[in-house]
């Protein structure tokens, strides 16, 4: 008797929904994006980019009631404006990669 096991080839859907694109955030702003578990999604993490292009992972998100999420404490960090991303895993180690969203930290 043979087993078969199945094989993960279809990239990780995903989409940032939280904040929105051009919103000002300040000390705890959670993170949040959607990417079904049910669709192959076994990890998420965000990654955020300054304005001196220095890139940040943060993570791994938690998930929970469909969503994926994850505290980002600003306090400490450099008033201005980030770009943030949700990169999403699956089980094959395959990633995908949201849309930027933009916002400004003013602390």
């Amino acid at each position: 008797v043979g087993v078969m096991k199945r094989v993960d080839t279809a990239l990780p859907v995903m989409r940032l929904v939280l904040p929105s694109d051009g919103q000002s955030v300040r000390g705890s702003q959670e993170l949040v994006a959607a990417a079904p578990f049910n669709l192959g999604v076994t990890k998420v993490d965000f990654s955020v980019t300054g304005e001196n292009g220095q890139e940040t992972t943060l993570g791994p998100a938690i998930y929970e009631h469909n969503l994926w999420a994850y505290d980002w404490h600003t306090k400490g960090i450099p008033d201005g404006t980030y770009v943030l991303r949700s990169i999403a895993s699956n089980s094959s180690g395959d990633r995908s990669v949201s849309k930027a969203v933009t916002v400004r930290v003013s602390n």
